[in-house]
């Protein structure tokens, strides 16, 4: 499939992104029981927000989301 036909709709709720993100790097690393969301909000995350571990070399792998609007600023 060529994913420059494709585009998704604008994600504003920030635990879902988070949870796409999340299931979408269970696929990528096929690790589907060692990949997680970090903390909460509130709690300290050091940036990331999901990680897991590749199942293939064992290396750990982490993400940042942010949302982003569109038509907005962001610092």
């Amino acid at each position: 499939m060529n994913m420059d036909s494709h585009q998704l709709a604008p994600i504003e709720d920030d635990k879902v992104f988070e949870s796409m993100i999340r299931d979408i790097l269970k696929v990528r690393l096929t690790n589907r029981d060692g990949v997680q969301l970090n903390g909460t909000r509130g709690q300290r995350q050091y940036s990331i927000d999901v990680f897991g571990r590749d199942s293939i070399n064992m290396d750990w792998v982490g993400a940042q989301c942010k949302v982003s609007g569109i038509g907005k600023n962001y610092l």
